[in-house]
Parts: C-alpha cells; structure tokens; sequence
C-alpha cells in the first residue's frame, strides 16, 4: 500500500534567524511521500535567499512561494494550503521545529483510526538559547483535563509523540 502523501505547510515572514532549521526540521522527516510548502509574506529580511537555497538543495521535496507583497497571516496561509497536494496536511509555523518522526507517527495513528480528521500533540516550548525546556503547552491549560473519549467522539485526538 502506498504511503499517503503529506503536506508540510510552513508560513513564513521575516524568520532568517530560524527558517533554515524550522525547514529542515520538515525536509529531513523519515518519510518519504512528503512535500514541504513554505509560503513566504514578503519577507524583508534574508528569509527568500535562505529558502531559494534550500530548495536548490530539494526541489522535487521542497516548494516555496515568494510573495511580492504583504498578504498578512491569514491570506499568507490560505494562499499555501491552496499549494497543498497531500492527503494530509501538517501546520508548522516559521520558528517550530519538528521533531524526528512526527510525521510518520501522526501518519500511523491517522490510518489506524479511519474515523478521526484530525490529531495534534503536546508541544515542548524551549529556550532556544539553551535548549532548555520552559514548559509543556499542555502545562498551560491550567489543570484541565481534556477528555480523550469525548474528543475521539468528535474526531479530535491528542496521541503523546515524546
């Protein structure tokens, strides 16, 4: 059975610092049917050079669009979902970074329950200085628990992926 495609969509605006490990974080995934789709909002900053080299470096895995002008989030957004060809379709901002095996897990879990739309997971906010992390996105719901069962009826999941 042939692996569904995935679709990587990253929105970037002026992330030089970051957008060439955020992109390679996506690129370097152990899976192989995955485009990664970087819509670019006019960035001013050295961002479009970075990505033009690295899809130099990937250009059958690697697509990104330069915009000429500034979109803002939400139509910077849109205009890359309509640049996805993936059965599924994953959300990485333009300063995340995707740890090894994300997209196969959320894969797995995605073909072994037909019923469920969509999956997310616990995010590990970190100084990017150290390294060190800050805390849990979880941590932040200030002790409310969130039903599994009650989410799953609903087509919503949260698999742990640490």
């Amino acid at each position: 059975m042939k692996e569904p495609k995935v679709s990587v969509l990253i929105p970037s605006y002026n992330q030089e610092a970051v957008i060439e490990q955020t992109v390679m974080s996506a690129l370097t995934q152990k899976y192989d049917n995955l485009e990664v789709v970087v819509s670019d909002d006019a960035s001013r900053d050295g961002t479009p050079q970075i990505l033009t080299d690295i899809q130099s470096r990937y250009p059958e895995r690697l697509k990104i669009f330069l915009h000429q002008s500034n979109l803002g989030v939400t139509q910077n957004h849109n205009r890359g979902l309509l640049e996805c060809r993936g059965d599924f379709i994953a959300f990485q901002d333009g300063d995340d970074l995707f740890l090894p095996g994300k997209i196969k897990k959320q894969v797995e879990f995605m073909l072994g329950h037909p019923d469920c739309t969509i999956s997310s997971h616990d995010v590990d906010v970190f100084d990017s200085k150290t390294g060190k992390t800050l805390y849990l996105w979880s941590q932040r719901l200030d002790g409310v628990k969130v039903g599994f069962v009650s989410l799953y009826a609903m087509g919503i999941t949260f698999p742990q992926f640490r």
